[in-house]
């Protein structure tokens, strides 16, 4: 590459020399230590759906992989509820459980649902 950029050698000019990170990188260097890490690393993530009484005590809790959505597990948390401490007169959940499904098997049960309203999504300069 300096060879490019000398002005003593007027033949070498119009020649590219390709150097690849093999060759300027050591292989102790800490580039290729965090090169090996991040090559061999898997990330596991979970979700732990918990439920608790209008005081905030907690009353049951259930751990999934990551990439199971909270509408999923609503029935069997619910299931673990109704077991431990009876059934609820009312559920308050977050967006995740909002289906047309859990608030038919809600109002089957007798159970009042209570999810967030979230009004259709508008453009403001409409």
């Amino acid at each position: 590459v300096m060879n490019m950029l000398s002005k003593s050698n007027g033949t070498n000019r119009d020649q590219l020399e390709m150097i690849s990170l093999d060759e300027m990188v050591p292989e102790d260097h800490l580039v290729r230590k965090l090169e090996k890490a991040i090559s061999t690393f898997r990330s596991f993530a979970y979700s732990n759906h918990a439920t608790t009484d209008r005081n905030g005590f907690f009353l049951a809790s259930i751990v999934t992989p990551g990439n199971v959505h909270d509408s999923h597990i609503f029935e069997p948390l619910l299931n673990v509820v109704k077991e431990k401490v009876g059934k609820p007169l009312a559920v308050a959940a977050d967006a995740g459980y909002k289906t047309p499904h859990i608030a038919k098997v809600m109002i089957d049960d007798g159970i009042r649902p209570c999810l967030p309203y979230r009004g259709p999504a508008v453009k403001k300069d409409i």
